[in-house]
């Protein structure tokens, strides 16, 4: 039931299916043990986790894209952000204090939002899909604290951020709304306002209760074309459907940026990723080169896998990517026999 007076939204127009480029990237970010540019380290997805998780820049003179990741496959969670304006007709009551209770009135951006004159003075959690994004310095001086400044490296104030989230293959756009403030005791990574996780996980989502598992992917876009400033977002919306229908535009122009060269592997170092679907077509014109197969299933799906290459394949080790929280995500590693020709529709020796 929603409260008398509160909006319900459907939040359909703002989720769509993960286009293909992005898929790929999503899988292949996945597949690798670790990001290889790292931008800062040391932070946590869960309280109660480890701390290597990292903002990459593996992409990030290539494509102009900064992402976060963990290692072994692991991405990150999405905690829920009720800070900001709230108490508006979209107030649906699951970011009240008793499900959030270090909710903050205010927003790391709030007063470049008033500047725009719209009508609003601060981000509303219900209403804007925004990103918590970056770690500020803090003033607590907490034992083992970690910083991360996006603007450091060219990402712009409420600019346009994708999110991918893999329950239900989709893409939601939203903008880099807030910081990770040292209110809690370890650096965390992996949040994003109600509005975002609600399009992500549907209306169970509240202030207490997001999406727990690291298999999020979180994207941010540097330069002035990823910024609406005033004019190109209706921050003045009453519901996350109309807000997200107006960054739309840029959301799709910038996921475009969004891809991988299956010549050339993940981010320069050789490696392939590739589905049991992809496989005969991406990875046939590879010679010599290392292949990794990653899937979510059990044996059955990597024989297929197997039987779709029609090479000559040497399995070197079949080792676990995410160890005891998901024993059923395996990395193949594979190696092509260095005499196969490189041809898509022949390719035995």
């Amino acid at each position: 039931m929603t409260p008398s007076g509160a909006i319900s939204c459907s939040f359909l127009a703002v989720a769509r299916e993960t286009p293909h480029n992005v898929r790929q990237f999503y899988n292949i970010v996945r597949a690798k043990d670790q990001c290889t540019n790292i931008l800062a380290t040391g932070f946590y997805s869960s309280s109660d986790g480890s701390n290597n998780f990292e903002y990459c820049g593996d992409y990030l003179h290539t494509h102009g894209i900064i992402y976060l990741q963990g290692r072994y496959g692991a991405l990150v969670n999405m905690d829920v952000d009720c800070d900001g304006q709230g108490g508006t007709p979209a107030d649906d009551g699951r970011c009240r204090v008793e499900l959030s209770p270090g909710i903050q009135n205010a927003t790391t951006f709030s007063d470049l939002i008033a500047s725009y004159s719209r009508g609003i003075m601060d981000l509303n959690p219900y209403v804007h899909p925004y990103v918590v994004f970056g770690n500020a310095k803090g003033t607590r001086h907490r034992k083992g604290w970690r910083e991360f400044d996006p603007s450091k490296y060219g990402m712009k104030p409420l600019s346009v951020m994708a999110a991918v989230c893999p329950a239900d293959d989709k893409v939601v756009y939203g903008v880099w709304g807030d910081t990770n403030g040292d209110d809690d005791e370890k650096p965390m990574v992996g949040e994003a306002s109600l509005a975002l996780a609600t399009m992500c996980g549907g209306k169970s989502i509240n202030g207490n209760n997001g999406i727990d598992q690291d298999e999020v992917l979180y994207i941010g876009f540097v330069g002035d074309e990823a910024v609406p400033g005033p004019d190109g977002a209706d921050w003045a919306a009453k519901d996350p459907d109309t807000f997200g229908k107006s960054i739309e535009q840029i959301g799709d122009r910038l996921v475009k940026k969004v891809t991988v060269d299956a010549t050339s592997g993940a981010a320069g170092t050789g490696w392939c990723y590739c589905t049991c679907g992809d496989c005969g077509h991406m990875c046939a014109e590879l010679q010599g080169l290392h292949i990794r197969l990653h899937f979510q299933t059990a044996s059955q799906e990597f024989s297929l896998c197997l039987s779709t290459l029609n090479f000559k394949l040497s399995i070197l080790h079949i080792e676990p990517l995410l160890g005891e929280r998901n024993p059923h995500i395996y990395a193949v590693l594979l190696v092509f026999n260095r005499n196969l020709r490189s041809t898509a529709s022949a390719g035995h020796r």
